[in-house]
């Protein structure tokens, strides 16, 4: 089974060749075809193209940040789309959300994510498709045990590149953020202190200062131990890129939180709303 492998740009470079080791591991009759590795010098790239997607059963479109808008993913997905039924189409997912891709010419596949479940996704489909199905427990143990591979391959791709820094605060969005929350602050400071019409204005008590909003703040953090935990649980079970993703970090940023490095203050915030958003029975073990 002929499975066509697009993609533009380093990164995108980078996960279709992960991927083009890994599929047989699972899949042993797929046969990847990735332009780099698979037209030979002096062959016709024009007359080469047009062979293979006439032998094309499954295209998987390696989608980044950088190139979600180039036109060479759209010219290979339109003559994927032509080649094959939509449903054997896939754009995969780095580092992009399905809204960025929703109005274009990407938006009319099914797309998925570049993590664990993303890729059982697609391996499944492929099977299907190919009428030459392994079993569904079967499937599941090889795919399992193929996982870790394409992981650490994957976990190689540089992320895209770090926003400037700010010299005394770090991320430019940490600062924002920081701003934010110093607003915030002075709201929620306006609301407490009521003050009635013809009444003259009062200094707020001391326990009614901006600084309870803060000292409120802080209670309802999680532990940093349990934090850690738990990140180290996810990235385990899934990847340290998908986990960073999904806490809204670098995958850098994030193995140096696990490393010990204590986070800023609004890094610490998402890190807590990851935890909120992500726990299970598993985590709330650890607590």
């Amino acid at each position: 089974m002929r499975v066509f492998l697009s993609w533009s740009g380093e990164r995108s470079r980078s996960v279709a060749a992960a991927l083009r080791e890994w599929l047989p591991d699972i899949l042993h009759f797929v046969e990847p075809w990735m332009s780099e590795y698979d037209i030979h010098a002096g062959q016709r790239w024009a007359s080469v193209i047009g062979t293979v997607l006439e032998e094309t059963n499954f295209g998987i479109i390696c989608v980044t940040g950088e190139n979600r808008d180039e036109p060479w993913l759209f010219f290979e997905a339109g003559a994927l789309s032509k080649a094959v039924s939509e449903a054997a189409v896939v754009p995969l997912l780095l580092d992009v959300a399905f809204t960025d891709i929703s109005s274009g010419p990407l938006g009319q596949f099914q797309a998925k994510r570049l993590d664990r479940q993303g890729c059982l996704d697609v391996v499944s489909s492929i099977n299907v498709l190919s009428g030459n199905q392994v079993d569904g427990p079967r499937l599941e143990r090889r795919f399992n045990q193929a996982w870790p591979d394409l992981a650490a391959a994957l976990d190689q791709i540089p992320a895209k590149p770090e926003e400037e820094l700010d010299p005394q605060h770090g991320p430019i969005g940490d600062v924002l953020e920081e701003i934010a929350l110093g607003i915030q602050r002075i709201e929620s400071r306006l609301e407490e202190v009521q003050i009635e019409p013809g009444e003259p204005e009062r200094a707020p008590p001391p326990h009614e200062s901006a600084f309870r909003v803060e000292e409120k703040a802080r209670a309802r953090q999680i532990p940093m131990s349990v934090l850690r935990r738990a990140v180290e649980h996810a990235v385990q079970t899934s990847s340290l890129r998908r986990v960073a993703r999904d806490v809204g970090m670098s995958p850098t940023g994030l193995k140096n939180f696990m490393a010990g490095v204590d986070p800023y203050s609004a890094t610490l915030r998402k890190l807590n709303g990851w935890y909120l958003r992500s726990r299970d029975a598993d985590f709330r073990e650890m607590e």
